[in-house]
C-alpha cells in the first residue's frame, strides 16, 4: 500500500476492510482519516441505490420510458429509465478526459450538466449496448429531482433515505450549478459501510444490475 501511494501521487488513500473490520489504510501526504475525498464515479453507485429507494417507495418506476420532452418525438422516446440506469440508452457520448469530449465539456462549460447528455442524439437500439457515461448519470439526477415537489426535499432525500440509514454521516452530495446533484463527498473509511450494504444486498448472486440495489431496501 505505501509503495502504491508513494508510486501514484494520484492516489490518495486506500483502504482495505472485512465486513466491519478495517484491515489497512494509507493515505497520500496531506490526506488522513478525516479528509473527505472526491468521491467520483461512487456517486453513480449511490444514485443508483437512491433511485432503487424511490422505486421501493413506488415513487417511480424504472421501466418508464418518454422520459423528457426533448425527446418525445425521435427513437430516443424508447430509452427508458432501466436503460439509463444500466447505462445502455444508445445515445452519443465520449467520456474521454484527456481531450475535448462530450464529458470534460460538460464539466467544465455547462451550468447544467444535464442538458449536453439530453441532446445527444440516438446512434444505438436502447439496452444492446452498454457504454461508461456520466451525462448518463446527470439525467438521472434530473429526473430524480423532477420526482419531487420542491428542490427542499430532493436536498434532503440522500441522506434521509441513506447517508444517514447506513450511519454515513460525513457523505455530503454537492450540485451542478443548475441544483441537480453531480458528486459526493465522503470520508474513505466510511465507504465500507456502503460496500457492506452491497454485500449484503447481493452476496448469493454472481452477477446483479445495480438498478435493482434495493430489492432488499428493507432491511435499512
Amino acid at each position: 500500500m505505501q509503495k502504491t501511494i508513494k508510486e501514484n501521487q494520484d492516489v490518495f488513500a486506500i483502504v482495505v476492510a472485512n465486513d466491519s473490520t478495517m484491515l489497512a489504510e494509507h493515505y497520500q501526504k496531506g490526506v488522513n482519516k478525516d479528509t473527505r475525498l472526491l468521491g467520483w464515479s461512487m456517486t453513480k453507485t449511490i444514485g443508483n441505490a437512491l433511485f432503487g429507494i424511490l422505486t421501493k417507495n413506488q415513487q417511480i418506476d424504472i421501466t418508464q420510458d418518454q422520459l423528457l420532452p426533448k425527446w418525445e418525438n425521435d427513437s430516443r422516446k424508447n430509452i427508458s429509465l432501466n436503460n439509463l440506469l444500466q447505462m445502455s440508452s444508445g445515445s452519443e457520448w465520449v467520456e474521454d478526459y484527456s481531450k475535448l469530449s462530450n464529458a470534460t465539456r460538460m464539466l467544465y462549460l455547462d451550468n447544467d450538466f444535464s442538458l449536453r447528455a439530453i441532446q445527444s442524439k440516438s446512434v444505438e437500439v436502447p439496452d444492446q449496448k452498454w457504454y461508461y457515461s456520466s451525462g448518463t448519470s446527470n439525467i438521472l439526477s434530473k429526473i430524480m429531482r423532477n420526482t419531487f415537489d420542491d428542490d427542499a426535499e430532493y436536498a434532503t432525500f440522500p441522506y434521509d433515505s441513506l447517508f444517514y440509514k447506513i450511519n454515513m454521516k460525513s457523505a455530503m452530495i454537492e450540485t451542478d450549478n443548475s441544483g441537480n446533484f453531480c458528486i459526493v463527498f465522503l470520508l474513505l473509511g466510511h465507504s465500507k459501510r456502503l460496500g457492506k450494504v452491497w454485500y449484503a444486498v447481493f452476496k448469493p448472486r454472481r452477477l446483479v444490475w445495480i438498478s435493482n440495489f434495493f430489492a432488499g431496501v428493507d432491511r435499512l
